[in-house]
């Protein structure tokens, strides 16, 4: 079983992947529009 405090420090990462993930996509996207 996990404590609270390493479910909250998974799920924390989790969202910070999430969100590296996401910015990944937009530079990529952003990097494609300005090469055109």
């Amino acid at each position: 079983m996990y404590s609270l405090s390493d479910a909250e420090q998974i799920k924390g990462s989790a969202f910070i992947d999430h969100y590296i993930t996401l910015f990944k996509i937009v530079v990529d996207i952003s990097c494609i529009n300005f090469t055109k």
